[in-house]
């Protein structure tokens, strides 16, 4: 059979509650006509660090979830060329303390909680592939969060 080129971009999801944005992997490979590799996008609805990746080949790994007064970790990546996944970071909004989502690497935009200047807070979720969900980090309300961004996959060929 012949061999053909083909290259790989890969997003880890992002973690929830003011996770990391998930890393970012891109690689080529020659492959044999008739070849399968098993392909899995990670989700960013877990509570923890899944991952995407192309036959264990190339894995890009989620951010990682958000706590109490911390921030999640952006997630790493293998592969030829990689990008790690911005951290979430804490933030304010009407005497509050919330915890912003990460940015994805080379992806989407992490969930964000900023003050709209007439006594309320406004709030964006995040963007696929791979950003941070937002978090309220402060224990009396219970951990309001949302999800962070699922991972994704494109091929080229």
């Amino acid at each position: 059979f012949p061999s053909h080129d083909i290259c790989f971009e890969v997003w880890g999801p992002g973690g929830r509650n003011g996770g990391g944005g998930g890393g970012y992997g891109y690689q080529c490979f020659s492959v044999t006509e008739g070849a399968a590799f098993a392909l899995r996008v990670g989700g960013g609805n877990s509570g923890s660090s899944d991952s995407t990746s192309f036959g264990g080949l190339i894995v890009a790994r989620g951010g990682t979830q958000g706590t109490f007064q911390s921030p999640g970790i952006g997630g790493t990546a293998t592969g030829m060329y990689v990008m790690t996944g911005s951290n979430g970071a804490t933030t304010g909004c009407n005497q509050s303390s919330y915890i912003n989502g990460g940015r994805g690497a080379n992806g989407g935009q992490g969930g964000k909680i900023w003050s709209n200047g007439a006594g309320g807070c406004n709030i964006s979720d995040p963007v696929a592939p791979g950003g941070g969900g937002w978090g309220y980090n402060t224990p009396n309300m219970g951990g309001i969060n949302s999800p962070g961004a699922n991972g994704q996959i494109k091929i080229f060929w």
